[in-house]
C-alpha cells in the first residue's frame, strides 16, 4: 500500500481554505478521505482529489446546470 496522506495545513494549502475550514470539514465528515488517527487529523491525497472531482461534476459548470 502506497498512499500518500496529508495534513491539515498541506490540504488547507492545497484547497486555498483556512486550516479552521478544513478542520470542521473534517469533524463534520465532509472532507473525503479525511481520518483521525489519536488526536491527529490525516486526509488521503487520492481519495481527497477524487471527491473533489466528483463534486466538480455535480455541480457542472454549464449554463442551465442545475446544483445539486
Amino acid at each position: 500500500m502506497d498512499e500518500t496522506f496529508l495534513t491539515i495545513p498541506e490540504v488547507a494549502k492545497l484547497l486555498r481554505l483556512s486550516e479552521r475550514s478544513v478542520y470542521n470539514l473534517a469533524q463534520r465528515g465532509e472532507l473525503p478521505g479525511a481520518v483521525k488517527f489519536g488526536r491527529q487529523w490525516r486526509v488521503s491525497r487520492d481519495k481527497l482529489l477524487e471527491g473533489v472531482e466528483t463534486k466538480e461534476k455535480v455541480r457542472g459548470t454549464g449554463e442551465g446546470e442545475q446544483e445539486l
